[in-house]
């Protein structure tokens, strides 16, 4: 009975050890991390000028940085991400509007603003059908994917599920 209970007590602390190691090295697909990486750069001119990356990295501020992976749209006055409405990374961004946000090996200081204006979801919304639309094949990139694409590329589904984002450059 010992030896089983030590050999719990092992295997319980080991999988710890490894939940906070991907934890620590960083987001690996969809599970978040701590480390953003990147070098420090000067915010471009316009946004849109980034746009050729199918993801970024938001760094969000707390006790330990929280580090997620999420698509973007890149327009003249800034970046622009739908969040889940109930996602810790968003809850996070609420209370401290800063972040650092990686574009390839890019960072850059952004404050975070959340855009209610029908019009400019629905910009943000065309400019994320034309760069993620692809990502609805559920034979090429499996059926997750494909209902994840649908949810936020349909407006009518994505209105109560996410807010959008605008992230600005920090001067």
């Amino acid at each position: 009975m010992a030896r089983a209970a030590r050999f719990l007590g092992w295997g319980a602390g080991l999988l710890a050890v490894a939940v906070f190691a991907i934890y620590a090295l960083g987001p690996i697909d969809a599970f978040p991390g701590m480390r953003l990486g990147g070098t420090p750069s000067d915010a471009p001119t316009r946004w849109s000028d980034v746009n050729d990356h199918d993801d970024i990295f938001i760094e969000t501020e707390g006790v330990l940085p929280w580090v997620v992976r999420t698509w973007y749209s890149g327009m003249d006055d800034g970046l622009y991400v739908f969040a889940y409405r109930d996602a810790r990374w968003r809850r996070r961004i609420d209370a401290t509007p800063d972040a650092r946000v990686r574009i390839g090996d890019a960072t850059f200081a952004v404050h975070a603003v959340a855009v209610d204006e029908e019009s400019t979801n629905k910009a943000v919304g065309i400019a994320y059908r034309e760069k993620y639309s692809h990502y609805v094949d559920a034979d090429e990139y499996g059926q997750a994917m494909a209902e994840a694409a649908e949810e936020v590329l349909d407006d009518a589904r994505r209105g109560p599920v996410f807010q959008l984002l605008r992230l600005e450059a920090v001067k």
